[in-house]
């Protein structure tokens, strides 16, 4: 069954080509889905030889991209100085001959250094205020942006597919450095601090017959009332209310949706120009509530017209503890996927750290679960991240996977 690795480029430099093929290989790993572009943060790397804590600064552009119209064209990553394009196509080769996919995987929406670079098409919410690590993809030179980077990365013809890990409206939770917030804040909250109003946005929605600026300014009142009377919400009923008694916002989330829906198509055809398969996540961080990934712009009746896979979560968000949530969420999840992808065109990504798989048996149980329920094309995030105990867990894993459902 294939199991895939996400992995930074600085990690195969660090072990070197020829041993980090030979390693997926000896794991049974059938792909590889290294960063050619990411966005800045810290990294514990354990089985590193010196960089253990790694910051990631800079546009972290780490392909050498020749043709990208703005805003990173000509721009090294300082995080992984030494990928040039022969290094790319030695990895290629090294990984071919091991029978092992190479991907390549992209956040084309997200990068506190890319918003910066190309301020006037990020996200800006119901008061105005830019988030700075999030394009907007209603803005057309965020569009330009996304088409001219997968389009150069499928032309390039070593990448058996373009995976996108950010592709629709990052929304207030998927943070900036060092966030800080001291209010009650529940679900509405965020879907509110979420919706991006920039000029794009707001024309487009114009163009729908959206009472936009109307739907702004009632959303603003609102967020400043709850942290006035110290008041929030709690659950999703308090979204459902929301969405059940504004027409505006219910079609601005349409409209919302469509945008996103017409980017992937737009990247889609520029990858199978090419022979190559697009690959996008339902959302950038798994969702706090169910079936949720709307928020950023998802529609998967859509996507599943033009994508090759959907990439979904197979762990669920939140720190220390995670581990002891219900399968349930999961499970929810995929069933939900499955209602517009066959579950042939579906990868779950997993994660092996101990805050949301404690034990290998915790992990033989989540790996068991998602095979019982016809998703066979999984992925563990992320190769370096990983300890050598928990990197060794991946060939069993992979038994268990391939095992009757009735001998474990």
């Amino acid at each position: 069954m294939p199991v895939g690795f996400w992995v930074f480029p600085w990690d195969i430099e660090d072990e070197g080509i020829d041993r980090f093929a030979a390693r997926l290989d000896e794991l049974g790993v059938t792909s590889a889905s290294p960063s050619v572009l990411y966005h800045s943060g810290r990294a514990l790397l354990p089985r590193a030889r010196e960089h253990k804590v790694r910051l990631l600064g800079g546009p972290g552009a780490n392909y050498p991209f020749e043709s990208l119209e703005t805003p990173l064209a000509g721009m090294e990553s300082a995080s992984a100085p030494g990928t040039g394009k022969r290094f790319w196509q030695g990895l290629a080769e090294a990984l071919s001959d091991r029978g092992i996919r190479l991907n390549a995987w992209a956040m084309p929406m997200h990068g506190s250094e890319l918003g910066r670079r190309l301020s006037v098409a990020v996200v800006r919410n119901c008061f105005g205020n830019p988030y700075s690590y999030a394009l907007c993809p209603s803005h057309p030179q965020a569009r330009r942006f996304a088409e001219s980077l997968v389009g150069e990365l499928a032309r390039s013809r070593i990448f058996h597919a373009i995976q996108l890990e950010s592709v629709g409206y990052l929304g207030y939770r998927h943070f900036h450095h060092h966030e800080a917030e001291y209010v009650g804040h529940g679900p509405l909250e965020e879907l509110f601090l979420s919706l991006c109003f920039c000029d794009a946005c707001m024309a487009g929605a114009r163009r729908e017959g959206i009472s936009v600026v109307e739907l702004r300014e009632s959303i603003s009142r609102d967020l400043e009332r709850r942290w006035r009377d110290d008041v929030w919400s709690v659950g999703v009923e308090d979204v459902r209310e929301a969405l059940a008694a504004n027409d505006d916002l219910q079609a601005f989330i349409s409209y919302r949706q469509a945008t996103v829906a017409s980017l992937v198509s737009s990247l889609a055809e520029l990858c199978h120009s090419e022979s190559t398969e697009l690959h996008c996540f339902s959302a950038i961080f798994p969702p706090t509530l169910e079936h949720s990934t709307w928020i950023e712009g998802t529609d998967f009746a859509a996507w599943s017209r033009v994508l090759d896979r959907l990439i979904v979560f197979g762990y669920t968000a939140g720190g220390p503890g995670a581990a002891k949530v219900d399968e349930g969420w999961t499970r929810s999840e995929l069933e939900y996927a499955g209602r517009y992808f066959d579950p042939s065109r579906v990868n779950v990504v997993l994660n092996l750290a101990p805050q949301y798989l404690a034990t290998l048996d915790d992990a033989r149980r989540r790996f068991r679960t998602i095979s019982e329920m016809g998703f066979n094309d999984l992925s563990i995030t992320n190769y370096g991240m990983t300890s050598e105990t928990r990197l060794d867990w991946v060939p069993e894993l992979g038994r268990v996977l391939d095992a009757p459902a009735s001998s474990t």
